[in-house]
């Protein structure tokens, strides 16, 4: 068997101490957690060697644009992380390359794969248990089709916003936060690499996933964001003791962007688009984005709604509005306790009489089948991903 680690020291160097070594083995078990080892990885650059971002940068062989370098070089927990998509190119000759390059620039080091994060014990019990979410749906911008490709859609300057409440939301003094590569590692961040890394899945990916781990609190802060432009943050476990999180989570939904906001809700499920209903036609509204900011699956106890939302209600006397700016308003339950009392699991619904109510109250602005054929909406777009 080849030995693992191989260090280049042939090539003429800056520092005749300079070497850097390859660990193949852990590259390898990177590639495995993160890909199963089918091209993507994220390399770790492990050096005690001075080293300037731009410099590091530079040195990414790119001669022949052949390099499987998806981005550039990063901070991140150990060291600098480059991530990597290799499917069609041998890797081997490539990573020698750029070992060979930082070799001639005169660092020292070790170039191996970034750990994965692995889930504390004291998080195993809970990770499923009954959460509570604050779910909010941006408008997205006029060049895009329904869920037209992976990734945001609703303008990069608006993610970048909305990335920056919601970690700053997640992440206390205690909190370890980590970040999912391509939904299948985890890796532990600072709050400035976890920005960037989550706005790049986020410009990328379907999903985008983000979970901050507080032992002090037992207490797991999650985060999502979904193509076209849906957002999530949740806590779990959802106590007994249910005011403080839903304070807290109100809170954390009015102070997020509310420019382009479509529609918000405080939730128990991951997807309240998806919400079963036997008069509800969920593929017809999760499938047209421009539908959101006029019609609700589902009345809640605490939503962020506008004034197509409003003007579409039949009675709201049992409910307090609060005007949030020009468009949108807050409108929640007078009585939070039947919707938020109870932790609920993803098939339970609060008590039929308070759904029932709230459905007559909110009137033509929950979306029914009935409201699909009078739009004239029988089906999904043919370019929907479902």
């Amino acid at each position: 068997m080849s030995n693992p680690r191989h260090t280049l020291a042939t090539a003429p160097s800056n520092r005749d101490d300079a070497q850097v070594e390859i660990d193949w083995k852990g590259i390898a078990s990177s590639a495995r957690a993160i890909s199963g080892g089918q091209g993507e990885n994220i390399l770790l650059l492990v050096t005690d060697s001075p080293v300037e971002l731009e410099r590091l940068n530079e040195l990414i062989p790119n001669e022949d644009g052949e390099f499987p370098a998806n981005g550039k070089w990063f901070a991140g927990p150990g060291g600098w992380l480059l991530l990597i998509e290799a499917r069609s190119v041998p890797v081997k000759p490539r990573l020698e390359e750029l070992a060979q390059a930082l070799h001639r620039a005169g660092i020292a080091g070790t170039l191996t794969g970034a750990k994965p994060f692995r889930r504390p014990a004291w998080s195993r019990p809970i990770e499923n248990l009954p959460r509570w979410r604050a779910l909010l749906n941006y408008r997205q911008l006029p060049q895009y089709g329904p869920y037209d490709g992976p990734g945001w859609t609703c303008g990069t300057e608006l993610l970048e916003r909305v990335v920056d409440h919601m970690i700053d939301w997640a992440t206390t003094d205690e909190a370890q936060l980590t970040v999912s590569i391509n939904l299948k590692a985890r890796f532990p961040f600072d709050q400035p690499t976890a920005k960037a890394v989550l706005r790049r899945e986020a410009e990328t990916q379907s999903v985008a996933s983000a979970t901050a781990y507080n032992k002090t609190d037992n207490q797991l802060r999650g985060l999502k964001i979904s193509t076209p432009g849906r957002t999530q943050m949740s806590v779990v476990p959802a106590q007994q003791e249910w005011v403080p999180i839903i304070d807290n989570l109100r809170t954390a939904m009015r102070t997020a962007p509310l420019d382009q906001l479509s529609i918000a809700m405080i939730h128990h499920h991951g997807d309240f688009l998806h919400t079963e209903r036997p008069d509800y036609d969920h593929h017809v509204y999760r499938s047209h984005p421009e539908l959101w900011d006029t019609y609700t699956p589902e009345p809640c106890g605490i939503q962020i709604l506008t004034d197509k939302h409003l003007a579409k209600a039949n009675n709201l006397d049992d409910w307090n509005t609060t005007r949030l700016n020009e468009h949108l308003y807050l409108v929640q339950a007078k009585d939070l306790s039947p919707w938020y009392s109870q932790p609920l699991s993803y098939y339970d619904t609060p008590e039929i009489e308070t759904t029932t109510k709230a459905r007559a109250d909110f009137g033509d602005m929950v979306f029914t089948h009935n409201t699909a054929t009078q739009l004239g909406i029988t089906r999904p777009p043919r370019n929907t991903q479902q």
